[in-house]
C-alpha cells in the first residue's frame, strides 16, 4: 500500500484537528518575534509602552530573553501539552493569536500613518 500523507502531516499532524492549533501557535512565535522589533522600533520613535509587564522590562536584558526565547518556548510546551489541555487549548490560541493580530494593525497604523 503507498503512503499518501506528506512528511509534514506525519506523526506531527497525524490528528488532523491539530493542524489548526498548529498554524495558531506558529503564527503567533511570528508575532511575538515581530513586536520583538516593532516594540524597540516605536520606542526610538518616542513612544511608550502600554503593557506595564513589558514596560518594567524594556531596557533590561530581560527583555529580549523573555519575547525571544521564553515565549516561543511556552508556545512550544502548549504544543506538547495539547491532548492534556484538551479543548481549551483552541480557545486559548485563538485569544493570543487575535490579540497579537491586532497588535500588528496598531503597529501598521504607528508606521504607515
Amino acid at each position: 500500500m503507498k503512503n499518501t500523507h506528506s512528511a509534514m502531516e506525519e506523526p506531527m499532524f497525524k490528528e488532523k484537528k491539530y493542524k489548526l492549533l498548529w498554524v495558531l501557535l506558529f503564527g503567533t512565535g511570528v508575532f511575538n518575534v515581530c513586536d520583538y522589533f516593532l516594540t524597540l522600533k516605536a520606542i526610538g520613535m518616542g513612544y511608550e509602552e502600554a503593557n506595564p509587564l513589558v514596560d518594567g522590562i524594556l531596557h533590561t536584558p530581560l527583555f529580549p530573553i523573555t519575547k525571544l526565547l521564553i515565549v516561543p518556548a511556552l508556545l512550544v510546551l502548549i504544543w506538547f501539552l495539547r491532548k492534556r489541555v484538551g479543548k481549551r487549548v483552541m480557545l486559548y490560541a485563538w485569544t493570543v493569536f487575535i490579540a497579537y493580530f491586532s497588535l500588528m494593525i496598531y503597529f501598521g497604523g504607528i508606521f504607515l500613518s
